[in-house]
């Protein structure tokens, strides 16, 4: 099948980069991309990735053991209010990376609760991880 759409330059550059680093055609990425928002029949987003795989993702931080401490670092550096305006815009790009790492792995997390069938809560207890109180 095939199926023309008219993309804004920026969005198709985007495409085209993506593609370019995946190592993949733009046609092949496209369709990697649109089948992974495609739903079945029933309504269910068909899972492209298996249980091992979100397991793998959800346990593998994309935040270094090194970045991690040096945001502890600049943390205590601001509540000790002697943080430089550099360290400050450093502690901003240290957390916007967590925050964003933390993100993705929820979004690990409630797709493996999908292909299990239970509650996105008890897999977090299933798995140890810990919610905020």
């Amino acid at each position: 099948m095939s199926l023309t759409i008219q993309l804004p330059f920026s969005i198709e550059q985007q495409l085209r980069d993506k593609a370019a680093r995946q190592g993949v055609s733009l046609e092949k990425y496209v369709a990697q991309v649109l089948s992974s928002g495609v739903s079945d029949a029933n309504g269910q987003q068909s899972p492209s990735l298996t249980e091992d795989d979100l397991l793998l993702k959800i346990n593998t931080s994309i935040v270094s053991q090194k970045e991690l401490e040096r945001f502890h670092l600049l943390d205590k550096r601001r509540q000790a209010e002697k943080l430089t305006q550099q360290e400050h815009e450093e502690l901003v790009r240290l957390v916007n990376r967590i925050e964003i790492m933390h993100a993705e792995r929820l979004k690990w997390v409630l797709a493996l609760s999908t292909i299990r069938k239970v509650p996105f809560s008890q897999l977090l207890v299933d798995l140890g991880i810990k919610t905020a109180q």
